[in-house]
């Protein structure tokens, strides 16, 4: 399975984040970004070789109110979370080795205090958000759950 993709499978993510075993990573992009558009096709790779994990591939700027006042120094940028916590969250190289290291290592990485958690939100299909689709779309859906 490729990588998943919150505004088409925010009901997926869910399932997936709701059993504290499964490793969520996610790969924190921007559509304009030549460097993202390398790693994609990495990344999907990955979610077929890793399908113990939950792979996300987060457009930062289709998502940015569900983000909050996440930091991005670069892109891509990888987070990993297991259920007890943030184990990485950084910059990485569009290679799969590094990828791979992480989930060989998995136990031995640290946990980090100072990253944003991102497992909650993905699970709690908070990402889900009409803002992706045109306004038109947006307001029809709208005026169908609340006539007048």
């Amino acid at each position: 399975m490729s990588a998943l993709i919150p505004e088409k499978h925010s009901a997926q993510i869910a399932q997936r984040l709701h059993s504290e075993k499964v490793p969520c990573v996610v790969c924190l992009c921007a559509a304009w970004c030549s460097a993202c558009e390398q790693y994609r096709a990495v990344f999907d790779d990955l979610a077929r070789s890793y399908p113990e994990g939950c792979f996300v591939w987060v457009d930062i700027e289709v998502h940015a109110d569900s983000l909050g006042d996440i930091e991005i120094d670069n892109f891509p940028t990888l987070f990993l979370e297991d259920a007890k916590g943030v184990r990485f969250f950084g910059e990485v190289l569009p290679n799969p080795w590094v990828v791979e290291q992480f989930f060989a290592h998995w136990e031995d990485l640290p946990y980090l205090s100072d990253a944003p958690p991102l497992r909650e939100p993905l699970r709690s299909q908070a990402w889900h958000s009409q803002k992706t689709l045109p306004t038109t779309q947006a307001h029809a859906l709208d005026s169908a759950r609340n006539p007048t």
